[in-house]
């Protein structure tokens, strides 16, 4: 509101409005978002176009109105020594802060984690999601989001690839950014993003069908497409900066290991009683499920923070 009403001009402040969402382009953020919307809740394939036009609205509105909540966090206060302490509780106030896989039976508890979840996989607010281990498995943040970083290390790589696997997934936000940038504009003779990833299918030689949908990194870009990025802000002298490297080994030796009845097993056996020279072997002979014409930001994490 307050950026809105200090742009310059005598005109009225509706006028205004749709200045602002003229300069930011909103009809394109609202095609793409509406796009994955309708694909990701199953809307396409809703035999009722009229009552999929109404979710999807209605996922629209939920996702622009969420109010902020009450919490009533339980704190331990006490008078003096002598004192025992007693619990009470205080009123606080949140728009997107709760507890994941919370037990509280208070009506619209469940809507309202499905619908923070909902946002985040918005181009609207929160922009930002911090989570504690329960976030790593099971959970989809792909949609507007290609970044992760890790304020600890997991203790082993299955559970690092499980966190960064969060962020790349079918039509995530890094190979949409390079399908954008690296396809014509539409013409209008088919929805925008159909006829975006059509065009960038049509020049992929994978039959895998990773191309474009889960890796898309053309020669175009030149090496500057958008790639999933690994953060690590790792402080000197600490356990997390001592092991990282043996981490990231076990990674790679990891995804050697991928589709491998007990992988770990595998894994083990590889770092512990192999040299360099048969390990670098091993590499030539592994089967690369990735597309043949991969570049450095074909959707592998990028490493940052060293």
């Amino acid at each position: 509101y307050r950026i809105i009403d200090s742009e310059p001009g005598e005109e009225e402040f509706w006028h205004k409005i749709l200045t602002y969402c003229a300069r930011g382009n909103l009809q394109a953020v609202m095609d793409e978002y509406l796009a994955l919307l309708v694909e990701n809740r199953g809307y396409d394939r809703t035999p009722d176009v009229a009552t999929a036009l109404t979710n999807a609205a209605a996922d629209l509105r939920d996702v622009l109105s969420m109010r902020a909540a009450s919490y009533r966090p339980a704190v331990v206060t006490a008078d003096g020594e002598d004192t025992e302490p007693r619990w009470r509780q205080i009123r606080m106030r949140g728009r997107f802060a709760m507890r994941y896989g919370s037990d509280s039976t208070e009506e619209g508890d469940e809507k309202r984690a499905g619908d923070v979840g909902m946002a985040f996989n918005s181009p609207f607010w929160p922009f930002v999601l911090a989570t504690t281990s329960v976030g790593q498995e099971g959970l989809d943040f792909h949609q507007y989001c290609h970044a992760v970083t890790h304020w600890n290390l997991p203790g082993n790589p299955v559970d690092l690839e499980q966190r960064e696997g969060r962020v790349h997934r079918y039509k995530g936000h890094a190979v949409r950014k390079n399908v954008g940038r690296s396809v014509p504009p539409p013409d209008g003779t088919a929805p925008p993003w159909q006829q975006a990833f059509a065009a960038a299918g049509d020049g992929a030689t994978d039959e895998s069908g990773m191309v474009p949908y889960w890796v898309y990194a053309p020669a175009s870009l030149n090496g500057e497409g958008a790639a999933i990025e690994r953060h690590l802000p790792l402080v000197p002298y600490t356990r997390e900066r001592s092991v990282i490297g043996a981490l990231l080994s076990s990674v790679a030796h990891y995804r050697l290991a991928f589709g491998q009845p007990r992988q770990d097993e595998l894994v083990l056996t590889v770092l512990d009683e192999t040299d360099e020279s048969l390990r670098r072997q091993l590499g030539t002979v592994r089967i690369d499920l990735s597309p043949p014409a991969r570049s450095r930001t074909g959707g592998l994490p990028r490493e940052s923070g060293d």
